[in-house]
């Protein structure tokens, strides 16, 4: 049997205090390393105490599906907020190319606001993540050749 959350039975209010839950939690812990560390100076809290700050950022990115994605989405009461990134920009698009009217949402302004920034982020967030994937992976440190210059120059050479 799959396991189903409830959380979606409790108010918008309600789900934002269980988003920030984990990552409150986490700096609880962290706060115990950074007074670990204090008093000991034993290198191993310092460790954790930085890896509990880059979890707890990573997590909160709202960018990714992770607490920081479903606290936006709730606190602006948008449901599958990832989806309108692509309305949002086809809203753009398409009424230009085909001449038609787009069917915005009826959302408040600040909401609008708010999901046009978070997609126009999330756009360039995820271009400039494939490009810089796209540039290690044709670079000399993923193939591994010892001819310099991209791989599509050493493929076009052949």
């Amino acid at each position: 049997m799959l396991f189903r959350s409830r959380i979606w039975r409790l108010s918008r209010r309600q789900r934002v205090v269980v988003d920030v839950g984990g990552s409150y939690l986490q700096c609880l812990c962290g706060a115990g390393y950074v007074l670990a560390y204090a008093h000991t100076n034993a290198a191993a809290f310092f460790v954790a105490t930085n890896l509990i700050v880059v979890t707890t950022l990573l997590n909160m990115n709202p960018l990714f599906r992770f607490d920081g994605y479903w606290l936006l989405s709730d606190a602006l009461g948008v449901s599958g907020l990832m989806k309108h990134v692509g309305r949002f920009f086809g809203g753009i698009l398409a009424p230009r190319m085909m001449h038609e009217d787009a069917c915005a949402p009826h959302w408040p302004t600040h909401i609008l606001v708010a999901v046009s920034v978070y997609s126009v982020a999330a756009l360039v967030a995820w271009a400039w993540f494939v490009a810089r994937l796209a540039a290690y992976t044709c670079s000399n440190r993923v193939v591994g050749c010892s001819r310099p210059g991209p791989l599509w120059q050493r493929i076009a050479s052949r």
